[in-house]
């Protein structure tokens, strides 16, 4: 009778190992998933700082462009009145559009 729990304690004994075998695996596995989770989250931490850095660059660049804008505003609208006088001098001389392509003569 005894070589029949000598058996069973060795059957118990071999689940055991493998149960443990099988955690420590498992317990791999997971780590390798968490190391993966956390290489992508620093990668995309970085995209996104990377992204971030752009849109504040394109905000400052648009600034400047407006204010630049803003800056020629004066002399283009000094520009416009010119030429819409200089428009009514010609056409008091000419009669034709000087923007047509083809005149009406």
């Amino acid at each position: 009778m005894l070589w029949v729990y000598l058996i069973a304690s060795v059957g118990l004994a071999g689940i055991i190992v493998e149960t443990w075998f099988s955690h420590r695996k498992a317990t791999a596995q997971v780590r390798e998933d968490i190391t993966r989770v956390r290489t992508g989250i620093r990668q995309h931490q970085s995209a996104t700082t990377a992204i971030e850095d752009k849109r504040k660059a394109a905000e400052e660049h648009s600034r400047e462009l407006t204010a630049e804008r803003e800056k020629y505003a004066p002399e283009v609208e000094l520009k416009r009145q010119e030429l819409e006088e200089l428009v009514e001098i010609w056409r008091k001389h000419h009669p034709v559009d000087p923007f047509d392509d083809m005149p009406r003569i």
